[in-house]
């Protein structure tokens, strides 16, 4: 959940991203307000592992990297900290936010939906560099995705639900071209009341 913070942090991004830098606690930087970040659920933290797992195995770690909440991302608003994002192999390692990142993976909580599904996908479909965009249930296997087509990013996501769709959306052409190096893998599980009972841990 994302609530108003009374801090006093710096409205400049820059400024910001050092501010946050290792202080205790999750901030964004939203329309110039700082904004707290409050502790996500076991599914929540469960489905995020799952995601960057499968990222790690699907991507040329030569070409990128994988990330998981810390890394800020630059948007038209501030400053965003996604669940998951995939970032081009660049610099040194020490910067505090994405260079140019390709991909990123929200993961829904129901006092986040308007904000994941409104205010951040605006956010990030308007980065130059991403390809995808990704929010995924955590109590469900549905997922709706953004995906950049020549005409840029459609105004309304695909919605995929089920095993059988998030699996064969991973094989498809446009994620091949965002990470090369992608290959079939299981697909990722969400672990609620309303979990996938047929996706259990297997074998590569």
């Amino acid at each position: 959940m994302n609530q108003i913070a009374r801090i006093a942090a710096s409205p400049d991004p820059d400024a910001f991203l050092a501010w946050a830098h290792g202080r205790p606690g999750r901030f964004e930087l939203v329309g110039g307000k700082t904004v707290t970040m409050t502790g996500a659920s076991r599914n929540h933290a469960t489905v995020m592992a799952r995601i960057c797992g499968h990222l790690l195995a699907a991507t040329d770690q030569n070409a990128y990297r994988i990330a998981v909440a810390d890394l800020g991302v630059r948007t038209p608003a501030g400053i965003r900290y996604p669940d998951a994002v995939v970032d081009r192999w660049a610099g040194s390692g020490t910067e505090l936010a994405a260079e140019a990142p390709p991909f990123i993976a929200e993961i829904l909580s129901p006092s986040s939906v308007s904000v994941d599904m409104i205010e951040k996908a605006a956010e990030y479909t308007a980065l130059p560099s991403l390809a995808v965009y990704a929010a995924f249930s955590q109590d469900e296997p549905v997922a709706c995705i953004w995906r950049r087509g020549e005409a840029g990013f459609s105004a309304v996501p695909e919605q995929i639900e089920g095993r059988d769709g998030l699996a064969g959306a991973r094989r498809d052409a446009a994620v091949r071209r965002t990470l090369p190096g992608h290959r079939p893998l299981r697909p990722i599980c969400a672990t609620g009341p309303r979990a996938w009972p047929a996706c259990r841990p297997s074998g590569p």
